[in-house]
């Protein structure tokens, strides 16, 4: 490795990690202050606590990664422009992007271990921040009959379940939302309660409504409130016990066979399949985070460190905007999933290649 390389790399690297340690250090802060009230009431071990932050912090890194990269970019080639070492070397006969190339492979190194990390890491990781919470912080029973919240679960014959509350002991859901589809994906009908309860084989949905749709258009054709109504659904009690991951705790192929799983069922699985498509194009932000860097590192080197750091968190904000954006379009069927969980990659890489040209 060359001397040159080897001195980027260091500039760049140096302020990477010092970055990402502390806006996971900040996150897991804020995590802190968030619990610390339900954690005293409940009166929560303090090793507890610290094994739900420290299972927690895995994600919040993959997340802090491109806000990382874009002031690693900004101190490193900032500085470099700041002191005349930029302005040395194209002297020397050094063109820009031989001085950029070191950035570019650490950066492609830094996408491919984000995608490993978040493929890896973060599904178990999630999955234990799940165990710590509802075992031992609230002390829910490990059983088929427990506490259980915001459930999403996939029906038999495309039916799709969303439940904020789910309580096995007392036999009740609360806030349950049912949609079914049929087997071109179209939504036909739709139960909404603010309560239901299971009486050994049906369910009594309570304060609730019944809409039915037009599935070439999905628009309401008839809506019926009611007080209490019985529904014999084939999903029992215990169905919803079953244990089944969120798709933050899937990796890549684990979400993708659900997916397959729903969409035969006759669910479009839509939010799902944005999911799916985001598990690829978030790691890829770091890459598109530093192209848009670059010119902005180039053309305020002298504005020092302050205003870089200000200027990195004002872009990653913008950027993390962009996707969650992206993600809700795509959520509402305005954008194909594909294109939604690419959609500020494409914003911000554009604009990247714009800014550099």
């Amino acid at each position: 490795m060359r001397i040159l390389t080897r001195y980027i790399l260091n500039e760049f690297l140096k302020p990477f990690l010092l970055g990402a340690v502390a806006f996971a250090s900040l996150l897991i802060i804020s995590e802190l202050f968030y619990q610390l009230h339900k954690w005293i009431d409940l009166g929560t071990p303090f090793l507890v606590c610290a094994e739900y932050l420290f299972w927690r912090t895995p994600e919040w890194l993959v997340q802090t990664f491109p806000v990382a990269v874009l002031l690693a970019t900004l101190f490193s080639l900032g500085g470099l422009a700041r002191h005349n070492e930029l302005t040395a070397m194209k002297a020397s006969g050094i063109s820009l992007y031989r001085i950029l190339s070191p950035l570019f492979v650490v950066c492609l190194f830094l996408v491919m271990g984000s995608l490993v990390f978040s493929e890896v890491i973060v599904p178990y990781a999630n999955q234990r921040v799940d165990y710590i919470y509802n075992v031992k912080v609230k002390h829910r029973k490990i059983s088929n009959y427990q506490q259980q919240d915001n459930l999403v679960i996939a029906g038999e014959e495309g039916r799709m379940y969303t439940i904020k509350y789910l309580d096995g002991e007392k036999k009740l859901m609360e806030e349950v939302l049912v949609d079914q589809f049929n087997k071109n994906a179209a939504l036909i009908n739709q139960i909404y309660a603010k309560k239901a309860a299971w009486k050994g084989n049906y369910w009594i949905f309570y304060d609730g409504v019944f809409r039915q749709f037009d599935y070439d258009q999905e628009a309401t054709i008839k809506e019926t409130k009611f007080k209490e109504r019985i529904f014999h659904l084939p999903e029992r009690l215990d169905y919803f016990f079953r244990k089944q991951k969120k798709p933050n705790e899937m990796n890549f192929f684990e979400l993708r066979n659900y997916i397959t799983k729903l969409t035969k069922n006759g669910i479009p699985a839509i939010k799902e399949k944005v999911a799916l498509h985001s598990k690829l194009s978030f790691p890829f932000s770091n890459f598109i985070i530093m192209l848009v860097g670059i010119p902005f590192a180039l053309k305020t080197s002298k504005s020092g460190k302050v205003k870089g750091f200000a200027l990195s968190l004002f872009i990653c904000f913008f950027y993390w905007q962009m996707f969650s954006v992206g993600k809700a379009i795509g959520e509402n069927r305005i954008l194909s999933p594909v294109l939604a969980a690419w959609f500020a990659n494409l914003i911000f890489g554009i604009l990247g290649l714009a800014l550099i040209s």
